[in-house]
């Protein structure tokens, strides 16, 4: 067949001048000249025809939705491997929940071994007496006064003979009437905090959170550890719930006094100079607590916090390392209580060889062993009193931190993750002291000019807020196991086949962490005591054993 030249040229004229325009199913804007719709805009179209059913406004078919590509999808990576060939990763957003409940067994760093009350001079326990300034001989003479004793002179010190100067609180009750010292560390000993160890508590931990298919995610959980207490205690001041009186002391003839219960060293401003022939000037004001002596401490905490993970940056078939941001807070409530019980009298007390010495105020020679009074040597030198002081200490922590995650382990079957944070904790601390009648009555009443505890009001309270920044650092080691579904009874239960068994340890530390018993400046009485925040490296271990469920 031939085609004119004519026809030719008129269709090569036709392709070249013809125009398209693109016509769209929808489109989401007014329809203007020049653009052609398939139907008008959504505003007069009756949703129950629209193509497909049922969409929420803004939906559009292509080309504003891609059909290629899901809406769930997380990310789409494209890469070239080892092996020269490239590859396409699409990871969808899927998102798998977690939820979790454990008992904890928390271990809290011990109190300290700070003793209670103000300085004192220092014990000597080669001789039983104290440390005072050894008298030099300078390797030209004999020592001076080694082994003399007389009425008046005390011999200190098992080689050297030493004169004692000290404006420090004497760690010895004074005697009356003749206002000497009884030389023996074993009568009045003056505790401390070291009678304690570790505190122990069993308290409850939750978590919940998420992660995603590329493995990011969040997590949010909170810990209780409860309440751990300690005390110490000698004496009693009821028998039977009955309160004890000096006439119930009387009756008994002392023998409900115990001088190894304890003294409480109460610096007060009194500095006792010595006479000609004696060779100690020291400061007074040691209380006795003959009848009762008791201290307690109590801790507990409370905590929560919040992270992110982000998606691994090291990956491999049965590993991941993800970093970790978040914040934090928590609470540490240290508390410390003291109550002693001075019955008001002087005596002596026989050993069991027979020897008799003084003790709490009596007049005597050495010590024995008994420690307790002598049959009819008691005497009335004041009525009997009461101390207390109470301290709370509340410490406040919260600021941002920061980590990595570790994760073992592929499926569900068994998985150990470990996880290691640091922070920088904003910390305020809330102190409240209180108390009543801590002072040397007797002290008081020898060298005091006048002042009088018991005839006074001795009560003492003030509060305290502290402002400063600590370091915390955490690290907690996890293992998640499918053990349930292998318990006869349990793995019937609805629910068990999404349950893991958790066990874990986590360990805390925490610094520059105010104590309650570290921080009292003790003073007595015409003085109170006050605070003054002591602090150190505060640190918690805890096991967890629960169950999680993932959904």
């Amino acid at each position: 067949m031939r085609f004119s030249h004519l026809l030719k040229t008129l269709a090569i004229a036709a392709v070249l001048s013809a125009t398209a325009g693109p016509a769209l199913a929808q489109n989401a804007g007014c329809p203007g000249t020049g653009q052609p719709t398939f139907q008008p805009a959504y505003g007069t179209n009756d949703p129950g025809v629209m193509y497909p059913q049922r969409v929420p406004q803004g939906y559009n078919p292509y080309p504003a939705i891609s059909p290629y590509n899901m809406g769930n999808v997380a990310w789409d990576q494209t890469f070239r491997d080892n092996d020269g060939l490239w590859y396409e990763r699409i990871m969808n957003t899927n998102r798998e929940y977690f939820g979790s409940i454990s008992v904890i067994h928390s271990t809290i760093k011990n109190p300290g071994n700070r003793e209670l009350g103000s300085p004192h001079i220092p014990f000597d326990p080669v001789s039983g007496g104290l440390a005072g300034y050894v008298i030099p001989t300078y390797g030209q003479g004999a020592t001076p006064g080694a082994s003399t004793t007389t009425t008046t002179t005390v011999a200190v010190g098992s080689v050297h003979s030493s004169f004692i100067n000290d404006p420090r609180v004497i760690p010895y009750p004074l005697f009356e009437p003749t206002s000497t010292f009884e030389f023996n560390n074993s009568l009045f000993p003056i505790r401390g905090m070291d009678q304690f160890g570790n505190y122990k508590s069993t308290g409850l931990q939750a978590n919940w959170g998420f992660f995603n298919e590329d493995g990011s995610g969040m997590s949010v959980g909170g810990f209780w550890t409860g309440v751990s207490t300690q005390n110490f205690t000698m004496g009693t001041d009821t028998i039977n719930g009955v309160k004890i009186t000096q006439d119930t002391i009387l009756s008994s003839d002392g023998r409900l006094l115990f001088t190894r219960n304890g003294a409480l060293p109460l610096a007060w401003g009194s500095f006792q100079t010595s006479v000609p022939g004696d060779n100690f000037a020291v400061g007074l004001g040691t209380a006795k607590y003959d009848l009762m002596y008791h201290f307690d401490t109590k801790t507990s905490a409370i905590g929560a916090d919040s992270n992110i993970y982000f998606a691994p940056t090291v990956q491999r078939n049965a590993m991941k390392i993800r970093p970790l941001i978040g914040g934090r807070y928590m609470m540490v409530n240290d508390q410390f209580s003291l109550k002693g019980v001075d019955s008001g009298f002087s005596y002596t007390v026989t050993s069991t060889s027979g020897a008799t010495g003084a003790g709490g105020g009596a007049t005597g020679g050495t010590t024995g062993n008994t420690y307790r009074p002598d049959p009819g040597s008691l005497l009335v030198e004041h009525a009997m009193y009461e101390a207390t002081v109470h301290q709370n200490v509340r410490t406040n922590l919260a600021g941002p931190q920061a980590g990595i995650r570790c994760d073992f382990g592929e499926g569900d079957g068994f998985r150990l993750w470990g996880q290691s944070v640091i922070g920088l904790m904003a910390n305020r601390e809330d102190y409240i002291l209180s108390g009543n009648n801590i002072g040397d009555e007797r002290g008081l009443l020898a060298a005091g000019a006048g002042l009088d505890m018991l005839t006074s009001d001795a009560r003492f309270a003030s509060t305290r807020s502290v402002s400063h920044v600590s370091p915390l650092f955490e690290q907690s080691i996890n293992a998640d196991m499918k053990l349930l579904q292998y318990i006869p009874g349990v793995r019937r239960l609805p629910g068990v086949e999404d349950c893991v068994f958790k066990i874990g340890y986590t360990a805390t530390v925490v610094g520059q962490v105010a104590r309650a018993a570290d921080s009292i400046d003790w003073r007595g009485f015409p003085y109170f005591p006050s605070i003054s925040p002591g602090r150190e490296t505060w640190w918690m271990s805890r096991w967890n054993f629960g169950i999680e469920r993932r959904f």
